[in-house]
């Protein structure tokens, strides 16, 4: 999932070695596997932290793609809510929420 990676990302920061040990911060992020994998790799990478102001922009990144997504959750809420008023017939067949989801699917 792209904001497992997201989150891990805004956790690992520039500390990957030593963060990526600490198996208490990945708890509510990851799967213990998913975990282990990270562990792994950062243990055996050799790349550069990233300069103060390159990780400032990879933090705001992520962070704005949570907020983006937050929203998409509030959204779909809404129109979940709004559905039975605007497709009854399309709620009773398949539900509101899998109708809002279709809804939002669709590109106009």
């Amino acid at each position: 999932m792209p904001f497992d990676y997201i989150r891990t990302v805004k956790i690992l920061g520039n500390d990957i070695r030593s963060r990526s040990q600490n198996k208490e911060l990945f708890g509510e992020t990851l799967a213990p596997a998913t975990v282990m994998v990270v562990s792994v790799t950062a243990s055996t990478s050799q790349g550069n932290p990233l300069e103060p102001e390159e990780l400032e922009i990879v933090m705001e990144a992520c962070n704005m793609a949570e907020a983006l997504q937050e929203e998409r959750v509030r959204m779909h809420q809404y129109v979940e809510q709004r559905m039975a008023l605007n497709a009854p017939n399309l709620c009773a067949i398949v539900g509101a929420g899998t109708a809002a989801m279709k809804l939002m699917d669709w590109d106009y």
